[in-house]
């Protein structure tokens, strides 16, 4: 099937696609003129064959047959060259002239068939072999007319033409072949001129479409970066925003920005509590840690990138660090060729500046630095989350120790009130036995602060997990329960003293004279439950008192005399 398929003309050989149209055309149509000449000669060849065999016209019964066995070769094998092809076709096409003013002279055929060799040539070959194949086709006819004893086999047929019926017809075959001919010419130039503005016009739309699939596909790029720039914020982002250890926070920045942006390095730095230098926190990669070990760091204003976005509060960008005035040459980062220097601000406050460094020149473009600063701006943030954070937890562990402190001294003072805070619960339905009782021990916390136990014995080496959640339970509501317990007490004795105090100064206010007064104070300090014996005096201060406090009651007086 495939060998049929490269016979059609519309399967041009490989070769021919690189010569133009026009070419391309006469290929086709060379192949379809062969194919049917092929075709129909064939079935033509097969009477006539048997008719010049049975007359025994053997000389031309060889010409005929290699006349076809060459066309049909011509039409099958399709790799011979054009111009091989094409000769050969023409040379059949005039010898087929030939061979009709030979056979039939003037009123024959040959003329058509002259005419078909012009009209092929100008087809096949173009405006000028055309023409030189009219005059050498009325060259021919002229030389049959002047010399028919030499070329013709039958020269009673071409003797029966006069001469100036020879002229006449190689005069209106020289006109109509000069009209087909130019006709024919003219269409094929004119054929070739559009063909070749097209493949112009062809050439320059794909010029412009390779151009625009270029831009296009750049802008995809473009567009596509950033997108997983945006992305790549979006997810760092969300990622410091959970972060509360400020250390851990800056380092994983720095880690996520060199991997996701493809950087050769990215460091932080936070100014110290001088508010003179910035100190490296945190940098990416080997050089980062060398640098952190080293203690590294810059003057806030001093000649540095970092040191230069801090102060004026704003990026600084190199996208040649050869031609930068203000930067620090840091040996640690010899490949570096564009700096990024990001300030980092949280309420109008500078806490400290990023600092992005890339192996490529003009590495950084104008989105470039918006999506980093946004990043810097969220990094702000996270750092005043996670030092508010850290803050809190200072706070709420001080907190803590307050409560437990207060707890354990609260407790402390119910126990001196009364130390007898302990019971015990026997199960008097409980068998004997000879199973040694394992002694288990659960202590009764309230607020991270113990306040007592709960012991008991069981025959069972240990609990379940049920059992001892169980357990757990009850002493927490238990400690809840005496806290409120004790609480309750607390405010009771606190209504007591502060209902005594109100009747002391009651009857402290109905005495009127020092002894009353006395009286009075010892009469209510005797009826306190800790107090067994209580009394009161009166007494001058001391040299010394009066030394500290000057002369007079209370420190106001001018002086003592010794």
């Amino acid at each position: 099937m495939s060998v049929l398929q490269s016979l059609l003309p519309g399967r041009t050989p490989v070769e021919m696609n690189t010569k133009g149209e026009l070419n391309i055309f006469r290929e086709r149509l060379l192949q379809s003129i062969l194919l049917f000449i092929a075709g129909f000669g064939f079935i033509v060849y097969v009477p006539i064959l048997l008719s010049l065999i049975s007359n025994h016209q053997w000389l031309n019964t060889i010409f005929l047959s290699l006349a076809m066995l060459a066309i049909i070769l011509t039409a099958i094998i399709r790799k011979l060259p054009y111009g091989l092809r094409t000769n050969l076709l023409l040379t059949l096409s005039f010898g087929s002239g030939i061979w009709a003013f030979i056979q039939t002279g003037l009123s024959g055929n040959g003329r058509l068939l002259f005419l078909a060799f012009v009209v092929l040539t100008t087809i096949l070959l173009g405006l000028r072999s055309g023409i030189i194949s009219l005059i050498f086709s009325v060259l021919t006819i002229l030389a049959f007319s002047t010399g028919s004893n030499i070329f013709s086999l039958h020269p009673q047929i071409i003797a029966q033409q006069s001469q100036s019926e020879w002229i006449n017809d190689i005069l209106v075959f020289s006109l109509l072949g000069m009209m087909v001919t130019l006709s024919l010419g003219f269409l094929i130039n004119s054929l070739d001129a559009s063909l070749k503005k097209q493949t112009e016009l062809t050439d320059e739309l794909d010029h412009d479409r390779i151009w625009l699939e270029q831009i296009i596909k750049k802008r995809t790029q473009d567009i596509e970066n950033k997108l997983v720039q945006i992305r790549t914020t979006a997810e760092i982002s969300r990622s410091i925003s959970s972060v509360l250890d400020p250390q851990s926070l800056l380092q994983q920045v720095v880690d996520l920005v060199c991997e996701r942006f493809n950087l050769y390095y990215a460091g932080v730095f936070l100014i110290d509590l001088s508010g003179t230098n910035a100190v490296l926190k945190a940098g990416s990669g080997e050089a980062g840690q060398k640098m952190l070990r080293a203690g590294h760091r810059l003057t806030v204003g001093g000649s540095s990138m970092i040191g230069w976005a801090m102060s004026n509060r704003t990026a600084r960008i190199a996208l040649d660090v050869g031609k930068e005035p203000v930067r620090f040459n840091n040996p640690y980062l010899p490949k570096t060729r564009s700096e990024l220097a990001l300030p980092i601000v949280s309420r109008n406050k500078v806490l400290g500046a990023i600092t992005i460094q890339s192996i490529e020149q003009n590495a950084f473009d104008e989105d470039s630095v918006l999506i980093l600063q946004g990043i810097a701006d969220s990094l702000a943030i996270a750092l005043e989350n996670a030092n508010l954070y850290q803050q809190s937890q200072q706070d709420l562990e001080e907190i803590r120790v307050l409560n437990r402190t207060y707890i354990k001294k609260s407790w402390q003072d119910m126990l001196g009130y009364d130390r007898n805070l302990e019971y015990t619960y026997e199960n008097g339905n409980q068998v004997e036995s000879q199973i040694p009782l394992t002694k288990m021990e659960i202590p009764i916390t309230l607020r991270d602060q113990t306040i007592g136990k709960v012991e008991f014995e069981s025959e069972m080496p240990e609990l379940s997990a049920d059992d001892i959640k169980l357990i757990d339970e009850i002493a927490n509501q238990t400690a809840l329960a005496l806290e409120n317990a004790r609480l309750v007490e607390e405010t009771q004795r606190r209504a007591a003293q502060d209902e005594k105090i109100n009747e002391l100064s009651t009857n402290l206010s109905r005495a009127f004279t020092i002894d009353d007064i006395l009286k009075t104070a010892l009469k209510e300090l005797s009826l306190l439950p800790a107090v067994t014996e209580v009394s009161v005096s009166l007494a001058p201060p001391s040299e010394d008192l009066i030394l500290q406090n000057g002369n007079g009651r209370n420190g106001h007086g001018m002086g003592a005399n010794k």
